[in-house]
């Protein structure tokens, strides 16, 4: 993913929104995470996905696709809720790219991909909400993105 991702804006959800360069993660596994602080089931899958993301981050990156309607909701969304994984500023071209590329029709979405951007997993939500530990998932989903 760091390949497809390299001309994006990425941002790092930290004290000071840096900016990342997709180089930085090119050799972990990289979710596109689709939500919204105002849909439920998505407040409700957040912290489940950043406990996740706490335990994984070192083979696991996150890409935080909003569907906030404002830049000011997406900010106190990952203010509040979001672990210190990336993100992309709403409603910019990339923004618009990534969600015409995916075709994402319901949130919370969390999709894996391969570097080029091809998906190898089209939804992980409910296998996070069910894992009952991070390093068997991680596994499986290396070698599935290596086999693909």
């Amino acid at each position: 993913m760091a390949e497809y991702l390299k001309d994006f804006a990425l941002f790092r959800n930290d004290a000071n929104h840096s900016a990342v360069s997709a180089d930085e993660f090119k050799n972990k596994i990289v979710g596109l995470y689709f939500s919204g602080h105002w849909c439920p089931p998505c407040r409700k899958f957040t912290p489940v996905l950043k406990d996740f993301y706490e335990r994984s981050s070192a083979d696991l990156e996150i890409v935080f696709i909003s569907r906030d309607h404002t830049e000011k909701q997406m900010m106190n969304y990952l203010k509040e809720s979001h672990g210190k994984w990336l993100y992309i500023k709403t409603n910019t071209e990339n923004y618009k790219k990534l969600n015409k590329k995916y075709n994402v029709l319901s949130i919370p979405t969390l999709i894996l991909v391969k570097p080029d951007g091809t998906t190898f997993e089209s939804d992980v939500v409910e296998e996070i909400f069910e894992s009952k530990g991070s390093s068997e998932l991680i596994k499986k989903w290396k070698e599935k993105m290596n086999k693909t």
